[in-house]
């Protein structure tokens, strides 16, 4: 009904831009796509699906809109850019979905949480004061109240809002989870983790570190909550596939061991700029002139793997920034760091002629010191040191951790190809004086040019 403007109404106007739905669990009326004029969300529990209606400047609204977000769903600013985002809740598949709005009446593909319990119902507050939207939900089989935090990037896995964590520091990611988040408790002495159903907690300085694994082959997401302050240990080891998300301040590990054993670890950039000259520094000092026992300090972290630094000197870490496109496959906005063998360039676990071009390509040549440029050594050159790495484990590749030595591709010699290892040496002489051209070019047997006369 519309107002006559003194709390009288005229008469009811009647439309159906929708079916009719019985089940109706939330009928919200806002300005969804920003032209100042209402528009009517409703969410029906039978179908699993919202229908919004735009509104006409006369009264009548225009035909819905359908978005299959199951039996539950919220209007409201998740992703703090001022545009309304549609938040859908699925107890059936145990997801929280955000389809991010583009303040238009359009919306992008759903962000899906996996919380992994079934739920009845979720509210949208800021639970923590933190100035950004929460998802709380209501857990059937546990009889809590569990919550989503925003870290700014992404949303945690749940965290009940009842109860004391029980001490626990190490963790196996259970299947079908797909991500564990960490925070600092308030009183600055332990850090919580949670993933899917499953919490802890463990003091910051425990000894032993947390240990996170991987029950399954899928990336986990590694979410770092800085809501009460730092929240990685002193100590955190990661085995499996990760892939971190907010990593944050000028110094993020300082004082910090991350250990990753045979892990692949990518640390996610598309928020802050690149990480690549602090995790260089931890992995510098992790590095100990190939020993991999590097310790942290109050001012420095590292980067180590035990895995490493017990293999007299097989395997090591490699790194690679996707930027440098050099990685096949990499996830854009990301630095990667795995567990490999020396000479693996572009990190594929083998080592073979592709490294061996990426070496020569960048012999020599200033300004070029990146792992995926061809510098093995963590030094600032790349050089013979990093050639002879190469050649010493050419067609070489990463086996499982039960086999006792490094597993060749072929019965064929290990060593690279002349062609190989001569276009890492002969290359780099166009950037070369004349005279360290010539000295260089004696060094390796050449004889200098003499005439031939003729009678």
């Amino acid at each position: 009904m519309l107002g006559n403007g003194d709390g009288t109404f005229k008469q009811p106007l009647t439309f159906a831009p929708f079916a009719y739905y019985p089940f109706l669990t939330s009928f919200t009326v806002l300005d969804i796509n920003g032209d100042s004029k209402p528009d009517i969300a409703l969410t029906d529990q039978y179908t699993g699906e919202l229908y919004i209606s735009f509104g006409n400047s006369d009264g009548p609204f225009q035909p819905a809109q359908t978005f299959a977000t199951g039996p539950w769903s919220a209007i409201a600013d998740m992703t703090g850019d001022g545009k309304l985002d549609i938040v859908g809740g699925n107890s059936a598949t145990h997801t929280l979905a955000i389809y991010p709005g583009n303040g238009d009446g359009t919306f992008a593909p759903a962000l899906t949480w996996d919380v992994l319990t079934p739920f009845q119902g979720f509210a949208v507050a800021d639970v923590n004061g933190d100035g950004r939207p929460d998802l709380l939900y209501a857990d059937n089989s546990g009889g809590t109240v569990n919550v989503l935090q925003s870290s700014g990037q992404v949303f945690t896995a749940p965290t009940s809002v009842v109860g004391n964590l029980p001490v626990v520091d190490s963790v196996t990611v259970p299947a079908g989870a797909s991500q564990i988040t960490l925070n600092r408790d308030p009183d600055g002495t332990e850090i919580d983790w949670t993933t899917g159903s499953l919490a802890g907690k463990l003091a910051i300085s425990d000894p032993n570190g947390l240990t996170i694994s991987a029950d399954s082959a899928a990336t986990i997401a590694l979410n770092l909550d800085y809501s009460d302050g730092n929240p990685l240990p002193d100590t955190l080891h990661l085995s499996g596939t990760f892939l971190i998300n907010n990593l944050t301040g000028e110094d993020p590990l300082a004082g910090k061991t991350l250990e990753i054993g045979r892990s692949t670890v990518l640390v996610n950039y598309i928020w802050p700029p690149s990480p690549t000259a602090r995790i260089l520094q931890y992995l510098k000092a992790g590095y100990a002139n190939g020993t991999w026992a590097g310790v942290a300090t109050p001012t420095s972290g590292v980067i180590t793997s035990t895995a490493a630094a017990n293999s007299n000197g097989l395997y090591t870490l490699g790194w690679a920034d996707s930027s440098d496109g050099v990685v096949a496959g990499q996830r854009p906005q990301t630095l990667e760091v795995r567990f490999t063998l020396p000479g693996d360039a572009n990190l594929d676990e083998a080592v073979n002629s592709a490294d061996g071009v990426i070496l020569a390509r960048n012999y020599l040549v200033a300004g070029k010191t990146a792992w995926d440029q061809g510098n093995f050594n963590y030094d600032s050159v790349i050089d013979a040191k990093d050639a002879a790495m190469l050649q010493k484990n050419y067609n070489a590749v990463v086996i499982s951790p039960t086999s006792a030595v490094v597993a060749t591709t072929s019965s064929s010699s290990k060593s690279a190809p002349a062609a190989v290892l001569a276009a890492a040496t002969v290359q780099p002489f166009c950037h070369q004086p004349r005279r360290q051209q010539h000295e260089r070019r004696l060094e390796a047997g050449h004889r200098p040019h003499r005439p031939v006369y003729h009678q």
